[in-house]
């Protein structure tokens, strides 16, 4: 019913420190469902623990902060993948969650029941871009691992470099590939891209391994700035970042992300093994790390930077240091 003089509606009839009250029980709600929703992608990532591998728990236990730090991070709700709609909250009747946990287990054939499959949404938080990891455990080989560990670990504690080029730790690790990733992300017809990208941090335990891909793609803008980083890469230079900003996603200014997409052009210019081109792609993080570049900065344009980065190829890191240092006095 419309609010009007002759009939006010319930809150007008309110005095200011009842509507501070009302006001205080809705955000209660709000809080309530929002912190059930974290607590269901909260569980799902606990069920990726094993009873015995203390290491591989810790590794999760991470995955679970940062989970949640992205969770909490974004208030405004620039960057939502799924809207929750409240019922009968006259304050507020909606919330975004910026990062969704799912179990995709039942999806797995029934001859590979011994796996369990989750789901990671986000989205890049500059570009806006979506991202689905698919995370797939495999169950039986953790608790068999888990059950010989002992022996493991004494062996680990005996072995010596002369006789093994890895640690029999590292070997059985990698051979019971607890955890395998897929990675997917928009595509410009709206559907899903596979990205073929490894996290690649060396981490022993797979989950720490998992962190790396999270906080990478959730950074995605200034980690293609990365040289190893060329499969996104050449997919914000096809345009995918410029597509989200048009789907409304990226709340970035234009000339940010035209300079983004300028600095991948040059990086992908040079031979992505030589020296040359670790140093060009540290000067366009440093420059992208000031939230303003390129508005209101002058001279952004240093093509030399870049014809002389070509020229060096695989010169000595000292020589090449001294020379970029000069272009900028």
């Amino acid at each position: 019913m419309d609010c009007n003089e002759s009939e006010p509606c319930i809150w007008c009839c309110l005095d200011d420190e009842e509507k501070e009250a009302e006001k205080e029980v809705s955000q209660n709600k709000v809080d309530s469902v929002r912190n059930e929703k974290y607590e269901e992608g909260a569980a799902i990532l606990e069920s990726l623990k094993v009873e015995g591998l203390d290491a591989h728990n810790k590794s999760i236990d991470l995955v679970i902060s940062t989970y949640k730090m992205i969770f909490d991070s974004d208030p405004e709700g620039l960057n939502p993948v799924e809207t929750v709609h409240l019922k009968d909250s006259p304050f507020q009747d909606h919330f975004v969650i910026p990062i969704k946990i799912s179990d995709a287990s039942d999806s797995i054939p029934s001859y590979r029941n011994h796996t369990v499959e989750i789901n990671i949404t986000f989205r890049g938080k500059e570009s806006g871009l979506k991202y689905w990891i698919t995370v797939q455990f495999d169950a039986v080989w953790a608790r068999l691992l888990s059950q010989r560990m002992e022996e493991i670990i004494q062996a680990e504690k005996a072995c010596s470099s002369e006789l093994f080029s890895t640690s029999p730790l590292s070997e059985f690790v990698e051979a019971s590939e607890l955890i395998k990733f897929n990675v997917s992300m928009d595509d410009h017809e709206g559907g899903w891209d596979h990205v073929c990208i490894e996290p690649g941090s060396g981490a022993l335990w797979p989950g720490d391994d998992l962190v790396s891909l999270i906080l990478c793609l959730r950074n995605d803008l200034m980690t293609c700035l990365d040289p190893e980083m060329y499969t996104i890469r050449h997919q914000m230079i096809r345009g995918s970042s410029l597509l989200s900003f048009l789907r409304g996603h990226s709340k970035i200014s234009v000339p940010r992300l035209m300079a983004y997409n300028a600095a991948y052009r040059r990086i992908d210019e040079l031979n992505r093994h030589d020296t040359a081109v670790r140093i060009v792609s540290n000067e366009f993080k440093e420059k992208f790390s000031n939230t303003d570049f390129p508005d209101g900065v002058s001279d952004i344009d240093k093509s030399d930077i870049f014809d002389w980065a070509k020229s060096q190829g695989n010169g000595e890191i000292d020589d090449i240091n001294e020379d970029f240092d000069r272009l900028f006095e």
